[in-house]
């Protein structure tokens, strides 16, 4: 059964193994009834809709709240948040952070970020640190829209306005090296204050194969110890080991205490581990059988030993 099959009536594709669907839907949801172009504005909503007023039979579910209570299992927090792709590059010898997204269809940099750039160019040229005719010198041609086009993401109705785009010249210094490739790498520029990501973000086709020699694609490849960019021939350090590691001990502790232990804290300012105070951090203990101790007030409050530790306290 494919989503297609939805709108089709669930005839399947013709011919060949496995074709036929698993059932059939009665009255299919119809592009007369809302415009499918329509449709893909608000994603599955208006075919749920539909669906429940032309196949109420079918539609017996259309909110998860409908469910009873026995379909589920409480926690008192949510699991705790994964982490993000990142790395980091150079633009004029400047490092910028990246972050590698590749649910995203183009690569995108915030006006603010852009700024930066531009200021910190214009300083390296002034001191003699740079040159135009640089092979990394960042800057290589703006762009300003006509019409101002708007970027979606994950919300429904949430929107980020587009009016310029740059073409900068990035490059890709490994760690312990004090030059690298660069690439030319084409940035749609979010307007300021629309836009909260610092540093770039890197989508396809840049981080795909290159389609041709010498094309856009960087061919990204997520390593243990880097980032490679095998069409550059080039790995980059990781950014996200530290968030890697902390997601990692705070799951162990949320699975431990089945959901009610939340360790990790979002910080704008940086991430950090969220020591919790007083009676909770006792009670966070107790739950998973954990050794804690309280230390002396120098800036540093509760503490939970990880696995391993307790061996070499008790030594």
């Amino acid at each position: 059964m494919e989503q297609r099959d939805f709108i089709t009536g669930g005839k399947g594709a013709k011919g060949g193994r496995g074709s036929k669907p698993c059932y059939s839907i009665n009255e299919p949801y119809s592009a007369n009834h809302v415009k499918l172009n329509k449709a893909s504005e608000t994603g599955l909503k208006a075919l749920i809709d539909q669906m429940q007023s032309i196949n109420p039979e079918y539609a017996s579910v259309i909110a998860l709240k409908e469910l009873t209570a026995d379909n589920f299992v409480m926690r008192d927090y949510q699991r705790p948040p994964g982490y993000s792709a990142t790395t980091r590059c150079h633009m004029g010898r400047m490092m910028v952070p990246l972050l590698k997204d590749s649910g995203a269809s183009c690569s995108c940099i915030t006006e603010e970020q852009v700024v930066i750039i531009i200021n910190h160019t214009q300083c390296m040229l002034e001191e003699g640190l740079i040159t135009m005719d640089d092979y990394n010198y960042p800057i290589v041609q703006f762009y300003k829209y006509g019409q101002a086009a708007t970027l979606k993401g994950a919300p429904a109705h949430g929107s980020m306005v587009v009016e310029y785009a740059v073409v900068l010249r990035v490059e890709f210094i490994p760690e312990g090296s004090s030059a690298g490739p660069v690439k030319e790498i084409y940035f749609k520029i979010f307007k300021a204050g629309t836009c909260g990501i610092v540093g770039a973000v890197l989508g396809w086709p840049q981080l795909d194969c290159p389609s041709i020699a010498g094309g856009e694609g960087l061919g990204w490849i997520n390593q243990i110890d880097g980032a490679r960019y095998s069409a550059l021939n080039v790995t980059l350090p990781r950014a996200d080991k530290e968030r890697k590691m902390q997601y990692l001990q705070s799951t162990a502790r949320y699975t431990a205490s089945q959901g009610s232990l939340l360790a990790i804290a979002e910080q704008k300012e940086q991430d950090r581990v969220s020591l919790i105070d007083g009676g909770r951090q006792l009670r966070a203990a107790a739950l998973m059988d954990a050794p804690s101790a309280k230390m002396d007030p120098i800036g540093l409050e509760c503490i939970i030993l990880n696995p391993g530790e307790r061996e070499r306290e008790s030594q």
